[in-house]
């Protein structure tokens, strides 16, 4: 990816402000590809377009609660379809949904290693048995 002009860093810093006056290059660069699609990734312009959005304040606003840059997109579409719907609320159902499907995953990972885990000692249990069943012949 080419480097990033003093000029849009510095702005990117400055949007992407704290509540406590500081800068972050990392929120700077979740902001980034909102706002500067050239920015995006292949997957990121596949998914979401290439278009920057048409307001860069409710891109921000949608931003602040979002902030991942593909949560924030996401929130941004939604808002699209839905003219109706504010930045808060469009960025938190995308959170929540973010954070659901974390959920899930987490838990169906969890269950795989409790799984593997399960047969690990069923199959111990058997050879055992089996040794066993064998010293007594």
């Amino acid at each position: 990816m080419p480097q990033i002009e003093e000029s849009l860093a510095k702005e990117m810093l400055e949007l992407s402000q704290s509540h406590e006056q500081m800068f972050s290059a990392f929120r700077a660069g979740n902001l980034l590809p909102v706002l500067s699609p050239a920015r995006r990734t292949a997957a990121q312009i596949e998914r979401f377009g290439a278009a920057a959005p048409n307001d860069w304040e409710v891109a921000r606003q949608v931003w602040k609660v979002a902030f991942y840059t593909d949560n924030t997109l996401e929130a941004l579409e939604r808002i699209v379809a839905d003219p109706l719907l504010t930045p808060k609320a469009a960025a938190e159902a995308v959170v929540a949904a973010t954070e659901a499907e974390t959920r899930r995953v987490f838990a169906e990972q969890q269950q795989a290693v409790q799984a593997e885990r399960q047969a690990a000692v069923d199959a111990d249990v058997a050879a055992r048995r089996e040794a066993v069943a064998a010293a007594k012949l």
